[in-house]
């Protein structure tokens, strides 16, 4: 088997002691802390098992708010807005970031919501971040529709995942890296490269290949934390260590039932208010529901259980949320929704 590089020695680190991804005694990436990995004989189980939410599910016709992207010249010069599932617009100095791209059915999912833009607005986009080979993160038709028509685009992404990215048709620079790592700066705009408790696979034989992780983004004014796919842990007080100031976290909050089997991969509404209350952020946003059907909760669950938050974890519910419309956006200076 190749020896995996455990860090980019072309990039700087973010923690002085930091030696490098850890690897497992086969050479892959793994986790820091415990980590459950779960084999087929557990997605057997899950889904010969009891499904206590089955009902509740069916019914449940619940689908977020889509409201319509204007022309991109009309893009506020700092502010995100929502596309479903992972996938983020986020603009900060008047940079353009796109996260996670996916625009349209993944593999067998079915997209449970429109694409609240059309798909040739997305040009002059000047940056892509990639967290993890997932397919419902790293998709390949929409990767090839964005780099058709950003022939400049930089990408940057995880250890490892550099050859996939440049076979779908990148053109522009593709730059990988370990966790704890710093990726060149972009028109004043800081981005790391950080850990996640997750996991990687594309396909049978290629699990934890490639590294995961998620991502901080800085401008002059504005701090933004992409989450990506993780279960709670304690990288989050670490994060929150690392950069004191956070404006806004975008979290997951689904595919987290059943929690034996989702538990550590993703993390249930509660865990991720946790989160942002561990990182001290200003406010956070829940992402990674509402797009696909990934876990046995109701699609309206992660809502619903958050705006009950403050009967189930009252500490964590001082923490603001806020959940605009697919294709809204949000003002980072002030965590309003504006009005288009």
């Amino acid at each position: 088997m190749a020896i995996r590089p455990t860090y980019n020695d072309q990039l700087p680190f973010l923690i002085e002691d930091w030696q490098g991804n850890p690897l497992d005694e086969k050479g892959l990436y793994q986790n820091q802390g415990s980590f459950t990995m779960r084999g087929w004989s557990d997605v057997w189980k899950w889904q010969t098992g009891p499904k206590p939410f089955k009902e509740q599910k069916k019914n449940d016709n619940w689908r977020p708010d889509v409201l319509s992207m204007r022309d991109p010249a009309s893009w506020p010069a700092d502010g995100i807005a929502w596309l479903g599932h992972a996938t983020f617009l986020i603009r900060l100095d008047g940079v353009t970031l796109i996260t996670d791209p996916v625009l349209g059915n993944v593999s067998l999912m079915k997209r449970l919501t429109e694409l609240p833009m059309a798909i040739s607005d997305l040009q002059e986009v000047d940056v892509l971040l990639l967290s993890h080979n997932h397919r419902d993160h790293c998709d390949v038709p929409s990767l090839k529709e964005l780099y058709s028509r950003n022939a400049d685009i930089i990408t940057y992404t995880g250890l490892a995942l550099d050859p996939l990215l440049k076979s779908t048709g990148a053109s522009g620079p593709v730059t990988p890296a370990g966790w704890y790592q710093s990726f060149p700066e972009i028109q004043g705009i800081k981005i790391h490269y950080l850990p996640a408790k997750h996991w990687a696979r594309r396909y049978l034989w290629d699990t934890n290949t490639m590294l995961w992780g998620s991502f901080m983004i800085q401008s002059s004014r504005h701090t933004v934390y992409f989450g990506a796919d993780s279960g709670y842990g304690s990288h989050y007080q670490e994060i929150g260590r690392l950069f004191p100031g956070i404006d806004l976290a975008l979290l997951g909050t689904g595919a987290y039932e059943p929690r034996w089997f989702m538990g550590d991969s993703h993390m249930a509404p509660e865990e991720a208010a946790r989160a942002a209350r561990d990182m001290g952020v200003r406010w956070w946003m829940p992402m990674h529901f509402g797009t696909f059907e990934l876990g046995d909760e109701p699609i309206s669950q992660p809502l619903e259980i958050l705006q009950n938050l403050a009967a189930i974890d009252p500490s964590s519910a001082a923490v603001e949320w806020v959940s605009p419309k697919l294709g809204q956006w949000l003002d980072l200076a002030t965590g309003q929704q504006i009005e288009q």
